[in-house]
């Protein structure tokens, strides 16, 4: 269960319980409403409580994103919003060389991910990695995400994730991708570049004849 759907329900809980022992205490001392209607109201509160964990929407459990390409336009979205606010952006590149790891067992690791992700971040699986992207972090943040994964899922993470922090690493996305690849944008997998410029309307990084022009 992610940190996030646990917060949910735990509110849930806590509503739920602090209403029915508030019918109950006025019923028990003859406040407001009678013992029956006390006791029907503490069991209409368990009863929401129980609709609340069923239906619980399936945005709270902050599930990986299924598609690269809603991947990179969410990074170039929250690359707008660093340059405006001048804030900090890190995305994490998680690469998985081991030829067996297909694409089932990457949704997988990247659904494990996700439940130590906070509500803004993201992660998404796109040309055998793993991305995680942490909006407002500085590179320290994603260091002790690394840390806390690995202290609670040991083996989920191999020893050679990249980081790449906006504006540290780089003012544009091309400039981001190439660091979170460790190589030149121009050695950076075309499908990859051509999806990163092709998200969102605001293109500064265009992908030209298998090279990218960054403005």
């Amino acid at each position: 269960m992610s940190v996030a759907r646990r917060h949910h329900l735990t509110v849930a809980l806590i509503a739920a319980l602090a209403g029915a022992g508030i019918g109950l205490e006025a019923a028990n001392h003859g406040v407001l409403i009678t013992p029956t209607l006390g006791f029907w109201v503490g069991a209409l509160g368990i009863v929401a409580l129980v609709i609340v964990i069923v239906t619980a929407p399936p945005e709270f459990a902050i599930p990986p994103i299924s598609s690269a390409e809603a991947g990179w336009a969410e990074f170039r979205r929250e690359m707008r919003r660093a340059r405006r606010g001048v804030k900090a952006l890190t995305i994490l590149r998680v690469p998985m060389s081991d030829a067996s790891t297909d694409e089932d067992e990457l949704d997988a690791r990247s659904g494990a991910l996700a439940a130590h992700l906070r509500l803004v971040d993201r992660t998404w699986v796109d040309d055998g990695s793993i991305y995680v992207l942490l909006p407002e972090s500085p590179k320290p943040a994603a260091e002790a995400l690394l840390a806390r994964v690995r202290g609670h899922i040991p083996g989920l993470l191999p020893d050679d994730v990249r980081v790449a922090t906006f504006p540290d690493d780089g003012l544009t996305t091309g400039a981001i991708i190439a660091a979170v690849h460790g190589a030149a944008l121009e050695e950076v997998p075309i499908p990859i570049r051509a999806s990163v410029a092709e998200a969102g309307e605001a293109i500064d990084d265009k992908v030209v004849g298998g090279t990218a022009a960054q403005s």
